[in-house]
């Protein structure tokens, strides 16, 4: 026999009915599994980009606003309203 080449004898394995239950059973698990771990990397997928989406567009708008350029969004700035007034005190106080 040389001793550079392997020889493999492959036996076919036999299982029974419990066998080929077992094994159905574990490829529906595994099947299942793998189908519910895809959707949660698709959802912390889409999780990650939702939020360098959000990251990017505020980082524009603040870079916009410093610029003094015009947005979309206007926002009023408050007034300060002075008046004369008189403070009454509580009848119950007195």
């Amino acid at each position: 026999m040389n001793p550079n080449t392997f020889r493999f004898q492959a036996q076919q394995l036999q299982f029974g009915w419990g066998g080929k239950l077992l094994a159905a059973v574990i490829a529906a698990l595994l099947l299942v599994g793998g189908f519910f771990f895809g959707l949660l990397l698709l959802a912390v997928g889409g999780a990650i980009v939702t939020v360098a989406m959000l990251k990017l567009w505020w980082i524009s708008k603040k870079l916009r606003s410093s610029q003094g350029a015009s947005s979309s969004v206007t926002v009023r700035e408050g007034h300060v309203i002075d008046a004369e007034y008189q403070v009454k005190q509580d009848p119950a106080s007195r």
